[in-house]
């Protein structure tokens, strides 16, 4: 039980989320936490709390934490109620003042472990994005499912039409992403592209039909249709 006074109790809090980040327990119990969530929820109730605040689930932040190695990549004060100011950031992406009156820090304080934890995150594109990942469970008849992701951008001067996005009528990006039809793993991405000058087909020719294999087959949404007899569409 942790008690004294604050100062010794919140030392005796970091002490806990550094030795035992490992833990997805202790993930959960420093969400609560930080988010001075105090409503008593069975086991699943409490991972799908997690789930919809910080999008993803505490084993996930387990791994993320083990493949990161933050207390010696990104620094020796690294606490797991940073990694969660980083997937708090992504999930809700509001402003700092809603995120700091959630997780009861100061904005300077928010801002730079959230962006830390982001870019360290990011940077673990190259070890699990990968392409040759669509194998994996000897998939029967086709490898990876296909689809376009469009996001919003401000609008970039000069003014040019080919940044609009028909998804929401305003200037955006757009990403190609793959993922494997046996394991759900995404094992590729490409973009950005101007949202309104590149179409799913069109990105798709530009890379991913020169990776696959002789014989492969994807498959596609509707906007893929007619673009090539490598994906497989309505």
């Amino acid at each position: 039980r942790i008690g004294g006074d604050g100062q010794a109790s919140r030392q005796a809090t970091k002490d806990l989320e550094m030795v035992a980040a490992l833990n997805p327990e202790v993930v959960l119990e420093t969400a609560k936490n930080i988010c001075r969530d105090k409503k008593k929820r069975n086991n699943s109730r409490k991972i799908g709390w997690f789930r919809k605040v910080f999008g993803t689930y505490p084993f996930i932040c387990s791994k993320l934490w083990t493949m990161i190695d933050p207390i010696n990549t990104i620094s020796s004060k690294s606490l797991v109620r940073h990694l969660l100011y980083g997937l708090l950031f992504m999930k809700s992406y509001s402003t700092e003042s809603v995120h700091v009156t959630l997780v009861g820090c100061d904005e300077k304080t928010f801002r730079k472990w959230a962006f830390l934890w982001i870019d360290a995150i990011a940077d673990l594109e190259y070890r699990v994005i990968l392409w040759e990942n669509r194998y994996l469970g000897d998939p029967a008849h086709w490898t990876f499912v296909l689809d376009g992701i469009h996001f919003r951008v401000n609008e970039p001067s000069p003014f040019w039409g080919g940044w609009k996005s028909h998804k929401f009528g305003s200037a955006g990006v757009s990403y190609e992403v793959a993922t494997a039809v046996t394991t759900g793993l995404i094992v590729s991405i490409n973009g950005p592209f101007p949202a309104g000058k590149w179409n799913d087909k069109k990105i798709f020719n530009s890379y991913l039909i020169h990776e696959m294999d002789e014989g492969e087959i994807g498959v596609a949404d509707r906007g893929y249709r007619g673009s090539s007899d490598k994906l497989l569409t309505p």
